[in-house]
């Protein structure tokens, strides 16, 4: 999936933007891009990461499934569940 490369493309997006920052910084707070740039760039790729390992790697919080927020298969039996 192109998505899913798009997940560890801004992960390393972010750690470059944080290397960037770290090493070169700014020569004033007046001037500086690259703090603002990381962290707006860390947000994206928390909640980016976040929504597709919920969604797609655990399978969480799918419409069709059984139960309210679970994934279809289920690991213990329904007893347990409810």
């Amino acid at each position: 999936h192109l998505v899913n490369a798009g997940k560890y493309g801004c992960g390393i997006f972010q750690q470059f933007c944080y290397f960037n920052w770290r090493i070169h910084g700014s020569p004033s707070p007046s001037e500086s891009y690259m703090m603002p740039l990381w962290i707006a760039v860390s947000i994206v790729n928390s909640v980016y990461t976040y929504s597709w390992d919920v969604k797609m790697d655990w399978s969480l919080f799918q419409s069709h499934a059984k139960y309210l927020f679970l994934r279809k298969d289920l690991a213990y039996r329904e007893y347990w569940v409810r």
